[in-house]
């Protein structure tokens, strides 16, 4: 995805992911982004909570903005967006996204520039079913603007490091935090990168106390499979490994133990037929570099029989 790029004072821009090339316009003054069906990563089952919160499920499309203080330079800008989409996949939703940038333009006018944009695009008729913020900054806006801008909708925060703030909010019937599901069953792990082995581990760990036992090796961790095949509750595999691929291990694994909870993880360039896939027993995807939000709501969703 390329990216609008600002220069001197913050600007606009905004690019659909739906098969459409980017289109940049001059706007609100900030960094702004429509889209529709990117996938994976960091503000998880938060997505559920908000438009369940009162709202139901229709046929139309719904409408969600996500605030965040950081422009999309900030490392894991690409992790929360594939997030948040990666909890709205099928589900017939627009993502906003608007970039205040107040570390690089921290003057309180960028902030009421912001607000009158949102202001105008209200106006028009175009109506949020609920706002997710990403960091202290985009709370502190949210709840300055609730009354004139956001009174009717939910609002679900997450990264928030000013606890006393988040913890005011339980008095606010509006707000919420969100959070990883998490769990502690037992998790086979395979990937060849020792890295990726290292990461994904210790991701799965700290998000409740999964237990873990990871391998580089796939013909290794069917060894020990064979050996102690109710040992494991879900296998997470990557795709691409030398020996046995991701999809052979599944099998192999399935063959002994039919029903156990499987999730792929697949690189960028990497095609699986993802019906044939389903068919074999594999709960869920996820695309690499996995990110924290994608491990913990595929893993969560696929040991609970979710697709």
């Amino acid at each position: 995805m390329k990216l609008p790029t600002t220069s001197g004072n913050p600007g606009t821009g905004t690019s659909s992911v739906s098969g459409a090339p980017p289109q940049t316009f001059c706007g609100t003054g900030f960094l702004k982004f429509t889209i529709v069906g990117w996938r994976r990563l960091v503000l998880p089952t938060l997505l559920l909570i908000v438009l369940i919160y009162g709202q139901g499920w229709a046929a139309d499309q719904k409408k969600v903005l996500f605030i965040s203080s950081y422009l999309p330079g900030f490392p894991t800008f690409f992790q929360e967006v594939e997030g948040i989409q990666d909890s709205f996949s099928g589900k017939n939703i627009l993502l906003d996204i608007e970039f205040m940038g107040t570390k690089r333009f921290p003057e309180k006018s960028n902030w009421q520039r912001l607000a009158d944009g949102l202001a105008y695009n209200l106006a028009g008729g175009n109506p949020y079913e609920a706002i997710l913020i990403a960091d202290d900054n985009a709370l502190v806006f949210a709840l300055e603007q609730q009354a004139l801008l956001f009174r009717d909708n939910p609002i679900v925060f997450s990264g928030i490091n000013n606890v006393a703030r988040a913890i005011r909010q339980d008095d606010n019937p509006q707000v919420t935090a969100g959070e990883e599901p998490t769990g502690s069953e037992r998790i086979l792990l395979v990937d060849d990168e020792e890295t990726v082995v290292r990461i994904e581990k210790k991701i799965l760990e700290r998000l409740g106390g999964y237990q873990v036992t990871a391998f580089t090796s796939s013909t290794k961790a069917l060894e020990v499979f064979r050996a102690h095949p109710q040992r494991f509750d879900l296998l997470f595999t990557d795709m691409a490994m030398p020996d046995l691929t991701g999809e052979r291990l599944a099998s192999e694994i399935l063959a002994i133990r039919p029903g156990l909870p499987i999730v792929l993880c697949t690189g960028f360039s990497e095609r699986i037929d993802r019906e044939k896939a389903e068919f074999m027993g594999i709960r869920g995807f996820v695309k690499k570099p996995a990110s924290k939000s994608a491990v913990a709501t595929t893993g969560r969703q696929a040991l609970d029989g979710h697709p």
